[in-house]
């Protein structure tokens, strides 16, 4: 009876783990999103600006801001391909290690605007 007990304390143990797992995952799932959301904000202002026909920006600024810009809009499409990234955990053997791996999902193709 005694075995039984601790059992059961074991697995609910595990299960309380598992659930605050569960929504550290759905929490970072959240927080993913929310980045996904604002690199692609941060990516229509900035084409924003640089697309304006307003005459008070000239065609040198205009220049500058494109020069400039590249190395953000390439900042901001690596950070956009890594949250695309998704990570796999595998288990080898019967040693218990486990391996992290990295899977790839499809990635659509993007458009540099400069």
């Amino acid at each position: 009876m005694d075995s039984l007990a601790t059992k059961t304390k074991r697995v609910k143990v595990l299960s309380v783990k598992l659930k605050n797992a569960e929504k550290k995952v759905q929490d970072f799932l959240t927080d993913k999103a929310i980045t996904k959301i604002c690199i692609s904000d941060i990516r229509s202002f900035l084409s924003d600006v640089i697309e304006t026909r307003d005459s008070m920006i000239t065609i040198s600024i205009r220049k500058h801001l494109n020069e400039n810009l590249r190395l953000v809009f390439a900042m901001l499409h690596k950070l956009q391909g890594f949250l695309d990234q998704t990570f796999v955990l595998k288990q080898m053997g019967e040693g218990g290690s486990t391996v992290m791996t990295r899977k790839q999902g499809p990635k659509a193709p993007t458009k540099l605007v400069v």
